[in-house]
């Protein structure tokens, strides 16, 4: 694909990134940048050829895959240990007290 005059602008980092590194990753701003520079060659593309070749998902879409990725990743992080919640409950020897306790408290 040849980028047209407006979508060019800016894209000499990420040839050069991906030329030493095919397996190079953008973060969440660069990846966003793409796809607008993707956006402006579809555009030009259809002003001067009539049409274009370049199909991109609606923003909205890549928007909410990108929550649902980051949620799951958050989940797989933070996600409290079964094992630990199971050792930490009160066992039925020990009486739980209703009243909460009041440390140190200044009043």
């Amino acid at each position: 694909m040849r980028w047209t005059s407006g979508a060019n602008q800016g894209n000499e980092g990420f040839r050069e990134r991906f030329q030493k590194d095919p397996n190079a990753q953008l973060t969440l701003g660069e990846q966003s940048q793409l796809y607008f520079k993707f956006l402006i060659q579809t555009k030009e593309e259809i002003i001067l050829n009539g049409k274009t070749d370049i199909i991109l998902p609606p923003l909205s879409e890549i928007t909410e895959d990108l929550k649902l990725l980051r949620e799951q990743s958050i989940n797989n992080f933070y996600s409290p240990r079964i094992d630990l919640i199971e050792t930490q409950k009160p066992t039925q020897n020990q009486p739980r007290s209703r009243e909460p306790q009041l440390n140190n408290l200044e009043v």
